[in-house]
């Protein structure tokens, strides 16, 4: 079975000024909001299901290995859809 990583590269500011931001993190709960870490997500593909142009998926690295992900929907030239990395000093890398 073939396994490939991803790496997320950190991205700029967005561009619309009411845009959300849903974290992940591990030990998240999917069904939670997802509006700040302290009521994170638990997985990558619950955040990205759940934004829409002009938000942010924020995640935090736990042990810098998180299952890959599908995004299903995009954003707009204006209001993009983001996923990052929580640590701007490195790439998150997601298999």
């Amino acid at each position: 079975m073939l396994r490939a990583a991803l790496m997320i590269v950190l991205l700029g500011p967005l561009a619309a000024v009411d845009a959300g931001v849903l974290h992940v993190a591990p030990g998240g709960n999917d069904a939670a909001d997802g509006q700040s870490w302290a009521t994170a997500l638990a997985s990558a593909q619950v955040a990205v299901d759940r934004a829409g142009p002009g938000d942010t998926v924020v995640i935090r690295s736990g042990d810098d290995r998180l299952p890959g992900f599908t995004i299903r929907r995009s954003g707009r030239p204006d209001a993009p859809l983001v996923v990052r990395g929580e640590s701007r000093d490195r790439p998150l890398r997601l298999t």
